[in-house]
């Protein structure tokens, strides 16, 4: 008896010591990941309903003071299933926190379901499993397919500049935090004491926020050098700050562009909106 019953130990023990958590099928069918540090926040929420809609919504602030939905194609919930499998996010615990106090830092919250129904819940407050690749990856891949969709152009910045006294081109849009108006200010040719304003329509920021979606201004590098010597040429600097996405773009060179006509484009835009509305121009000194 007492043999029969040491026989039926080791053999629960021999298949519970082989035994592994189930892996989940994919494709994913609902994600949130967010992110917060003391003084931001963003969450990004993949959702596929029940009419096979697939929606990726991304909010910032604590309070989701801004908030955008896109529609996206299915093969979204299959890529996130690559990537959680990939780095077997769903073996992840549920919880990873650091050996030291941290007081202040970075924490993360990721939940997915899967089309069989398996669920995963992992999170982090300064720490993270695999040193962070799978997190990152995602991040990566939900911050790229985020800005492949058109966003609302917060703040403006382009300026070229050559062998001349005053800069060849220098527009500059801002919002009126008073007022939510945008405002193109224009130095190009004169001196920035000398600049002049116009207020303009929604349709502009609606062709701006395309076209940096267009030419992928995101993957723009940040400094673009020719691989001769230039003795006298052009420079530029170029600064976009977007509502709804944690991301600036900045670049910049000299006698060297980003591949496209995606600078040309934004100089022709602006100058094409600024001789519709020249005689409405008001002063504007940059200081």
């Amino acid at each position: 008896m007492l043999i029969t019953l040491l026989l039926i130990i080791m053999t629960f023990l021999s298949f519970s010591g082989k035994a592994k958590a189930a892996e989940p099928s994919g494709p994913v069918t609902y994600l949130v990941y967010n992110e917060s540090g003391m003084r931001y926040r963003y969450e990004y929420t993949y959702r596929k309903d029940d009419n096979g809609v697939c929606t990726l919504t991304r909010s910032e602030g604590w309070n989701n003071e801004r908030i955008k939905t896109v529609t996206v194609s299915d093969e979204t919930g299959e890529q996130l299933w690559n990537i959680i499998k990939r780095y077997k996010m769903y073996n992840y615990k549920s919880s990873y926190t650091p050996n030291v106090d941290i007081r202040d830092g970075q924490m993360w919250h990721l939940q997915a379901e899967f089309s069989k129904g398996n669920r995963l819940f992992t999170g982090g407050d300064n720490a993270w499993p695999d040193n962070g690749k799978g997190i990152q990856a995602l991040e990566q891949y939900l911050d790229k397919l985020w800005n492949s969709f058109p966003q609302q152009v917060e703040h403006m910045e382009y300026r070229e500049t050559g062998s001349t006294a005053f800069p060849l081109c220098y527009f500059i849009l801002e919002k009126n935090s008073e007022t939510g108006q945008f405002w193109l200010t224009n130095a190009s040719n004169c001196p920035a004491q000398a600049a002049r304003k116009i207020k303009v329509p929604q349709t502009f920021l609606d062709e701006l926020a395309r076209l940096v979606c267009d030419e992928k201004m995101h993957d723009y590098q940040r400094d673009y050098r020719p691989s001769y010597q230039v003795l006298d040429g052009r420079s530029w600097t170029l600064y976009i700050r977007l509502s709804n996405t944690k991301t600036s773009i900045y670049s910049s060179g000299y006698e060297s562009f980003p591949e496209g006509e995606g600078l040309r484009k934004l100089e022709k835009l602006c100058w094409d909106i600024w001789q519709q509305l020249e005689s409405t121009a008001i002063p504007a000194p940059i200081e």
